[in-house]
């Protein structure tokens, strides 16, 4: 079996921008038989037109590319992406081609990925971003954590628990630490 780990979040996000290191990291350590989805946030408009940068990308095969780039662009470099011309310059500066991409910005495949990230973030009642999704069911809290790095402790123990048959029966990941209340909250079923 597979497990899926999804990850709501958006370039135009700060907190999306310092949770990245954390998720790459996890990215290359994670088990084999867990596929990470990303999954752009589409509820604000600023984010809806990052969003369509992101699967332009995705149409032309350049995301692992160019994700972490675009994230600094931002950020670090302050490069504007508030409309399509200066989305187009930053993925240009990213050595992606300028018009594919403003066509494949315009595309049906792009409109589609559009729609479906709207509908996942319905269903998944994501409100805000990053937020983190296991097997279609747990939402990791990631306000209930004392610090980011915690997020995938609770994502390898749903991923174990999700498993057909896991070796050991995992531990919950915050039995190590005194428990607040706002911990009680920390994973919640969909």
């Amino acid at each position: 079996g597979r497990v899926t780990v999804t990850e709501f979040f958006s370039y135009g996000c700060v907190h999306c921008f310092h949770f990245e290191p954390i998720v790459d990291a996890w990215r290359k350590s994670h088990r084999k038989d867990v596929d990470l989805v990303l999954v752009a946030a589409t509820f604000r408009p600023d984010f809806a037109m990052l969003a369509r940068g992101f699967y332009a990308s995705q149409v032309l095969g350049v995301t692992d590319q160019v994700h972490e780039q675009v994230f600094d662009a931002i950020w670090n470099k302050k490069r504007p992406a508030a409309n399509l011309a200066q989305m187009a310059d930053l993925y240009a500066s990213l050595g992606v081609d300028r018009d594919k991409f403003i066509d494949a910005c315009a595309s049906a495949d792009v409109e589609d990925k559009l729609k479906q990230a709207g509908d996942i973030m319905q269903a998944a009642r994501v409100a805000g971003t990053p937020d983190l999704v296991v097997a279609g069911k747990y939402r990791v809290l990631l306000s209930g954590l004392a610090k980011a790095t915690d997020a995938f402790k609770v994502v390898d123990y749903l991923v174990n628990l999700e498993l057909p048959t896991p070796a050991l029966k995992p531990k919950s990941p915050l039995s190590r630490r005194p428990t607040r209340p706002r911990h009680r909250q920390v994973v919640a079923g969909l």
